[in-house]
């Protein structure tokens, strides 16, 4: 995993002063500023409301566009070191962290399935990380996700942007949370090296199983158009542990899968259509593939997705 940039803690007078003159000089809207910057609109007014920080490589950005030079606001700035928020963090939100039930709680699987799929635990136990497409899975980490976990923890994640890829990452600090889910089976630092797999608990209830089979299609799975049978759902499963595990699980609610060393995947619209029936979609760029293949028989390019995924939500705005 990429490892997070510096940050500036910027006093709130000059902040809006720099982003005033920014506005001015690009002649652009919020949106457009947003969208230019990389960043969701709530991000930055959260850096005027909670006078969160910056990743200092969009402060560098937002004084060029604004015409101050760095020197002259350098006395007035702290910057702060990377992961300086986890003692902070929890010092502060430590304690209105609630722990859930993972008996029969269904929500709880999807996110341990999420997290098997595209997140892990620090190797610290300082908290833990769900990572995805800045493009493909904005609407997912930032709206869905986020929820999920606020359900769950009483806490919402911090959302990062990467300026160098097309990566977002959903980021809890709290050991609390972090040494529970080690607790009960999640293994820290680098995950395939812990040889996850899907808790035995979650066999013993169908429902369980179907969403955390679901958490895991939404981070790892894909939907793609196929010569043959038009149509296929592929789960990327390079772990051995969690594939086995996986197969064993489709296996339990009924649905034979094909795998290789690598990967799970279903052919042909019936059988798709079985496993998205029985397990649901939560990631909208898997709902809008499905729903576009239904519609015009097609699956869409990832360009395409994108499109659509952006006109969705300036629609939504």
């Amino acid at each position: 995993m990429k490892k997070l940039e510096k940050r500036v803690k910027v006093p709130l007078s000059l902040l809006k002063t720099i982003l005033r003159k920014y506005k001015q000089n690009k002649g652009l809207s919020w949106k457009e500023i947003s969208l230019q910057l990389n960043v969701s609109i709530s991000t930055i007014r959260d850096w005027i409301i909670k006078q969160n920080t910056i990743p200092i490589n969009i402060f560098r950005e937002l004084l060029n566009g604004s015409g101050i030079k760095f020197k002259t606001v350098g006395r007035k700035i702290k910057l702060l070191e990377t992961f300086w928020g986890q003692k902070v963090y929890r010092s502060k939100f430590e304690g209105v962290i609630t722990l859930p039930k993972i008996k029969n709680n269904s929500k709880f699987a999807e996110f341990y399935g999420i997290l098997l799929g595209d997140g892990c635990v620090y190797s610290n136990l300082s908290g833990f990380c769900i990572s995805g497409n800045s493009n493909l899975d904005k609407v997912y980490l930032e709206n869905y996700v986020s929820k999920l976990i606020y359900d769950l923890f009483n806490i919402y994640p911090h959302i990062y942007y990467s300026k160098s890829e097309k990566s977002i990452r959903a980021v809890c600090y709290s050991q609390t949370i972090a040494k529970f889910l080690v607790k009960i089976g999640f293994p820290p630092g680098k995950k395939n090296n812990g040889n996850p797999r899907i808790p035995n608990s979650f066999f013993n209830n169908p429902d369980c199983l179907r969403r955390c089979l679901r958490g895991i299609n939404d981070t790892d799975g894909s939907i793609y158009p196929q010569r043959n049978s038009k149509i296929i759902l592929d789960i990327s499963i390079p772990c051995k542990s969690l594939r086995e595990s996986s197969n064993d699980a489709f296996k339990r609610i009924g649905i034979g899968v094909n795998s290789t060393n690598n990967r799970i995947y279903i052919c042909g619209k019936k059988n798709v259509s079985k496993v998205i029936q029985s397990i649901g979609i939560s990631n909208l760029k898997n709902k809008v593939k499905y729903q576009s293949f239904l519609k015009y028989h097609r699956v869409p390019t990832t360009e395409e997705i994108e499109s659509l995924l952006k006109d969705l939500e300036r629609k939504s705005k």
